[in-house]
């Protein structure tokens, strides 16, 4: 594995961290690793075994594919990688859910502007 390749890796897997707003202890117990070795991992010094990638992958809920070509981490690229984890009755509650949460911002939205 060349040290540009650990590094972009660890800096994808900080990332993902972070969007999740986990701490490093908190993901590396989420992952069954330790935060030493996350910490080494993240910051490129460290490379992993496949088994690993995939006990990191599993604990933030994305695709070992996804951590190791993705560079771009905005919400909406997060977001589609959790979703296609789902199964179809997971994302089936999940859309209600989300219609909910959208219509319920749209009326306090509503509430707030015919206030002003």
């Amino acid at each position: 594995m060349s040290k540009d390749f650990k590094f972009q890796l660890g800096e994808n897997i900080f990332a993902v961290r972070k969007k999740l707003g986990l701490t490093r202890e908190q993901f590396s117990e989420r992952c069954d690793i330790s935060p030493g070795y996350l910490a080494a991992v993240e910051s490129g010094a460290k490379s992993m075994r496949a088994e690993t990638l995939l006990k990191i992958s599993d604990g933030a809920g994305v695709s070992a594919d996804f951590l190791l070509k993705n560079k771009s981490y905005d919400e909406d690229t997060l977001f589609l990688e959790f979703a296609n984890q789902l199964s179809k009755e997971e994302r089936r509650q999940a859309l209600n859910l989300m219609v909910t949460y959208i219509n319920s911002l749209h009326e306090l939205k509503i509430k707030a502007d015919t206030k002003e």
